[in-house]
């Protein structure tokens, strides 16, 4: 029956892993089209020139380049990327006027991530209309919106990349959060140890808002695996329930944040360690197995 065959066709593209091969599907008929490409449109991972990465980082991550999706762009209309694109990821230097545009034209994102080198007011101004729900970006965003003084009134979840603990950090947090009304969870990369970093917690707990603070050790092998971090890190989860320290799992930013679209959106444990699993170098397979 038709209603089985769909069924099949969705399941085949939204299975992991992915395969280029899997948008072939859209060429089967008018029918099957239109039930598989909402599917293949709801997540758009791009990229723009990889070469100075010095690996094809387009192909470990199925990405897809910026001029191949400007014809998509191009031959569909406007309400097909406004009612079907939610999740959308720039990495590689995606242009910034292809950003903007994309930004402009897919209205319904709801979980975006960004790595991206510029970060500044325009952005900001081009993704405060966007019903976002997470946010994956530098932490030069955060001085941007205080700048810009646009509210992100929906955005729940927020990962910060690049994040420096200096004398300005509370500040600069404090000063952002206003912005942020609806914000509850905050993942904050740690790569060592410093003075301000534990004030900063105490400032981050003392924010009634938040219901979880992540601590993610970015390089585990920097912080090490003695006693005298052990007990560091159980002195920032004492300060208050909602501070976890977790370590991510071996796989890259890009994968954890594919965990949480198939999760969708808002798992905020997806692609992390915790507890005695901080400290366990097995791997993927082998927490697996031990799990069973």
């Amino acid at each position: 029956p038709p209603e089985i065959e769909d069924e099949i066709f969705r399941h085949v593209v939204t299975t992991r892993p992915y395969y280029d091969t899997d948008a072939h599907l859209a060429g089967v008929s008018k029918r099957v089209q239109l039930c598989v490409e909402p599917v293949l449109y709801r997540t758009i991972k791009l990229y723009g020139d990889s070469a100075k990465y010095g690996y094809n980082i387009h192909e470990i991550y199925r990405l897809i380049h910026e001029d191949k999706f400007k014809i998509a762009l191009k031959f569909k209309p406007k309400s097909f990327f406004q009612e079907n694109v939610k999740n959308v990821l720039f990495i590689a230097s995606v242009s910034k006027e292809f950003a903007t545009s994309l930004l402009s034209i897919c209205t319904g994102i709801q979980h975006l991530f960004v790595w991206l080198e510029w970060h500044d007011e325009s952005f900001v101004q081009n993704i405060a209309p966007l019903p976002l729900h997470s946010l994956e970006v530098d932490a030069s965003v955060l001085g941007a919106l205080a700048i810009s003084q646009v509210k992100l009134s929906q955005v729940r979840y927020i990962s910060l990349g690049g994040l420096c603990f200096d004398e300005d950090i509370d500040y600069i947090l404090m000063d952002s959060f206003q912005w942020l009304p609806a914000l509850t969870h905050l993942v904050i990369p740690v790569g060592e140890q410093n003075e301000y970093l534990a004030r900063t917690l105490r400032t981050l707990r003392n924010i009634k808002q938040l219901k979880s603070i992540f601590i993610l050790l970015v390089d585990f092998y920097v912080w090490g695996n003695d006693d005298g971090v052990r007990e560091l890190i159980s002195q920032w989860e004492a300060m208050d329930s909602k501070i976890m320290v977790v370590r991510p799992q071996p796989e890259s930013s890009i994968r954890r944040w594919e965990e949480r679209m198939d999760c969708g959106g808002i798992d905020v444990q997806a692609g992390y360690r915790y507890g005695e699993d901080c400290w366990s170098n097995d791997s993927e397979e082998d927490m697996v197995r031990n799990k069973d």
